[in-house]
């Protein structure tokens, strides 16, 4: 009899054990995906700015002075 309460002791215990490892990989990922988003962001923001500086240089450059 014992073996058996101690087996389902220890498949319970496995159980425990791989939600426990299947959790923390879910919020891992989670983790990575919101990171590279935020990097993600960084960049197109940085980019978006960039393109409207040049489009401001090259409208100021090309339009005549006036006076």
């Amino acid at each position: 009899m014992t073996d058996a309460n101690d087996k389902k002791a220890y498949l319970a215990a496995q159980s425990r054990r791989n939600l426990f490892i299947a959790g923390g990989l879910l919020v891992f990922v989670i983790l990575v995906f919101f990171v590279t988003m935020v990097q993600m962001g960084r960049n197109t923001r940085g980019e978006k700015l960039k393109v409207l500086k040049d489009q401001a240089a090259a409208a100021s450059s090309a339009a005549p002075a006036s006076q």
